[in-house]
This record gives C-alpha cells, sequence and structure tokens, in this order.
C-alpha cells in the first residue's frame, strides 16, 4: 500500500477535500488521522477529484464509502482533533 501525506481542509458527513504531497495512485483511498492520545482512526473512500495545484500539491475530492453511523463518528474524531489542535496553537 502507498502512503501520502496530506491536510484535511475540509471534511462532511460524504467526503472530505484533502491537500496531498502526492497524487492518489488509485481511485480508492484510506484516510488514517492519529489523534492526541496516538489513536489511529480512519475510514475508505473513493477519489472523485484529483488537480495538481500551481505550488505542486494535489486537491483531492474523496467520497465516504462507510455507513451513516461510521462517517459521523470519522467526521466527530477529525473536528475533534482540529479543536484541540487548533487551542494548542494559540
Amino acid at each position: 500500500m502507498d502512503q501520502n501525506k496530506g491536510l484535511l481542509k475540509d471534511v462532511s458527513q460524504g467526503g472530505a477535500a484533502i491537500e496531498a504531497e502526492a497524487n492518489a495512485l488509485s481511485d480508492r483511498i484510506a484516510l488514517v488521522l492519529t489523534d492526541i492520545s496516538n489513536e489511529v482512526f480512519g475510514i475508505l473512500g473513493k477519489v472523485v477529484y484529483s488537480k495538481k495545484t500551481a505550488s505542486g500539491t494535489y486537491h483531492l475530492g474523496v467520497s465516504f464509502d462507510a455507513d451513516h453511523k461510521e462517517n459521523v463518528e470519522f467526521v466527530s474524531n477529525a473536528v475533534r482533533l482540529y479543536h484541540y489542535t487548533k487551542k494548542q496553537s494559540v
């Protein structure tokens, strides 16, 4: 499995927008995040959009494959992590 680092730019119950270091090599993707206690959580999805930026990164649009409950759990964890890291940087 190839790995690619990126920033989660936007997330909703249906999918996510990511700015990645490299283009996705497949239309299938596993988004994996590590929370503040080093617990790993993730979700499977399909790459529905990919565009190279002027800076050389890639904007990826991902549609989640999971059921509603799993989507909401992933989004909740991602938002919680965002707010925690934002608070720590102030």
